[in-house]
Order: structure tokens, then C-alpha cells, then sequence
């Protein structure tokens, strides 16, 4: 019996997790540095800032050294920090060190008093990143999307093929047509029989699986105090209680984050003699429209 090699394709393969999470973490990056609007800084200090929330949670705010030098310049300077291994007796660090990540003259090395010298801020009160809040719920997205595409395969009817040397420029076209989804496959297989297809015997269940995804996308928009109604959901399907049970929950939220990044823009206000302020776009709340539930209920009668 002649030895047959097995034809693989030569195309690189898609890491279709990795393109899942990469989609849905730039989704939820791009809603979260557009969330809040603050006032006193340029567009660099902002995307900073809210760049920094996302990832590590914390920012540091402290005087730019000779600031005289050039007015252009703003008086503070945004940057990274460790602490000093100094604290006071409720665990808050006493003392911290800016980081100079890009070795810039401007920014203080030496360390600085909390509050007088360098002040630190948060965004959350568990002082984490924002994006390690999502994380789990993120990789949920993620296995649910690749259940929903193997699921969605699987109504395609595979094919076995029997491969000849003879034939292996026919099957060429003919694994080509297939992958492309053409309706008409025109082939020149000296047999016919060696290409099969078989019936899918899977269930359909797409639609629960995309609730279900659904589901899990709108929890991560109420974590980031985003409108979390997706388009599987219409709002008048929810009820007066649920509506305002789910503004109050994004509202939450939305206090979380807000109570925290003022507070620390107070502190840059008060030490450092600025005026930044922050405030939230506005947003339209989901409402109850009791007049269309009325409706599809006499639709139903």
C-alpha cells in the first residue's frame, strides 16, 4: 500500500481566542476613556490619567520641576509611583517616589511627602485596576464566543475526502470552494465517491448561547456604569422595578469611580494650588414605557 501524505494548508492560522479577547478588551478600553469629562487638563494629561486607571489603578500627581523655565508648560505633572515602605497606622503610605519612566528632566526622583510634596489617587475604593474588575467576566465573553463559533460550524455539513496523487490539484479547488461557501462546486475528481459529506447531528442553541454572551456584556457595562442594554434586550421587556433597579446599579457605578478620582483631584486642587474637576457626560437612562408593555399585552388578548 502507497504511503499518502496528508495535504495541510499553508495559511497562517488564526488565534481566534486571542482575536475574541483582543476585541472585547479594546470595546471596553475605548467606552471607559471616553466616560468621564475633565476639566483643567489637556487631552495628554487626560488619556493618561484615565489610561493609567485602567490598567494599574493609580496615578501620582506632583509639581513639575522649574516649571518657570517655560510658562507653556503646566505647573504639575502626572506619573507612576512606588512607595517609600513608609506608613501611617491606618496602612496608607506616608511617603512615595515618582517614576521617571522616560528619563525626563522635569519630574522629581526625591522622595516626597503624601499630600504635600505628591499626591496619589485612585479610581475604585479597592484601589484596582479597572480592567482587573472585568477581567473574569471578560474571559467568559471569550469561551462563550468560541462555543457560539464551534457551535454555529457544526450546522455546516462537513466532508471527508479520499485523497489520490492524481487528484490533488482538483482537490485543491474543490477544499477552496468549500472554505469560500460557494453554492456551486464544479470539480474534475475522477471519482466522485471519495468526496462525501456528512449530515451535523448538533443542536442548535446559538440563540441561548448569544443570551447568555449577551448577559454577560451587559454585567461588564453595569460594572463600568455604562447603559447595559444590549440589543437582544428591548427595554420595554423589563419591568418599572427592573428599570429603575438597573439605572441605580449603573449610577452606583458611576458614584464608585466619580467619588474616588474627585476626591483626588480635591487633593491636587488644595496642595498644589490647580483647578481640575471632573464630571460625567450626559447619558440617557433607560425608562419604562408603560404604553408599549400595555400594547403588546392586548396584541396577546
Amino acid at each position: 500500500m502507497s504511503k499518502i501524505d496528508l495535504i495541510r494548508s499553508t495559511k497562517d492560522p488564526v488565534n481566534m481566542r486571542q482575536a475574541f479577547k483582543f476585541f472585547y478588551e479594546n470595546k471596553f478600553f475605548n467606552l471607559w476613556m471616553k466616560k468621564f469629562q475633565i476639566n483643567g487638563l489637556d487631552y495628554q494629561e487626560t488619556y493618561y490619567i484615565m489610561k493609567k486607571f485602567w490598567f494599574e489603578g493609580t496615578v501620582a500627581c506632583s509639581l513639575r520641576l522649574n516649571p518657570i523655565e517655560d510658562k507653556r508648560l503646566p505647573k504639575i505633572v502626572f506619573t507612576p509611583w512606588v512607595m517609600s515602605r513608609m506608613y501611617n497606622c491606618y496602612d496608607f503610605p506616608t511617603h512615595a517616589r515618582c517614576i521617571n519612566v522616560r528619563a525626563v528632566s522635569y519630574i522629581n526622583i526625591n522622595e516626597l511627602e503624601i499630600d504635600k510634596g505628591i499626591v496619589i489617587g485612585w479610581c475604585q475604593p479597592n484601589h484596582k485596576g479597572v480592567y482587573s474588575s472585568i477581567a473574569p467576566k471578560v474571559q467568559q465573553l471569550v469561551d462563550l464566543e468560541m462555543i457560539i463559533r464551534i457551535c454555529t460550524k457544526n450546522q455546516k455539513a462537513p466532508w471527508i475526502i479520499a485523497v489520490n496523487p492524481e487528484d490533488k490539484k482538483a482537490i485543491d479547488k474543490f477544499v477552496d470552494d468549500l472554505e469560500s461557501d460557494d453554492p456551486v462546486l464544479l470539480t474534475a475528481l475522477n471519482d466522485l465517491k471519495n468526496a462525501k459529506s456528512l449530515n451535523s447531528a448538533a443542536p442548535y442553541v446559538v440563540d441561548k448561547l448569544e443570551a447568555q454572551r449577551q448577559k454577560v456584556e451587559d454585567d461588564i457595562k453595569t460594572m463600568l456604569g455604562e447603559s447595559n442594554v444590549g440589543i437582544a434586550q428591548k427595554k420595554e421587556h423589563f419591568t418599572d422595578d427592573e428599570v429603575q433597579a438597573n439605572n441605580q446599579e449603573i449610577e452606583t457605578a458611576d458614584e464608585n469611580f466619580l467619588d474616588e478620582v474627585n476626591a483626588f483631584f480635591e487633593r491636587c486642587n488644595k496642595t498644589f494650588g490647580v483647578n481640575i474637576s471632573i464630571e460625567l457626560p450626559e447619558r440617557e437612562e433607560m425608562e419604562y414605557n408603560e404604553d408599549v408593555e400595555k400594547e403588546e399585552e392586548d396584541n396577546v388578548e
